[in-house]
């Protein structure tokens, strides 16, 4: 279960993050650019995790 959580987090991540900077879907309310800062390191960091749960629970560690 722990593998799955570590696939979709990384792909839930990355469309949220095109989702909010969408300026036809959000307008005036998406995203700035420090918020995009962080959101990127925050998706980097899930992408990450998610490889090292993959990786583990496939006995590579």
């Amino acid at each position: 279960m722990q593998a799955l959580n570590g696939i979709l987090l990384p792909v839930i991540a990355i469309y949220l993050m095109i989702v909010m900077n969408n300026k036809k879907l959000l307008g005036e309310h998406r995203n700035g650019w420090f918020i995009n800062i962080i959101g990127t390191i925050i998706t980097g960091v899930c992408i990450f995790l998610g490889g090292y749960s993959v990786l583990d629970a496939f006995g590579a560690f």
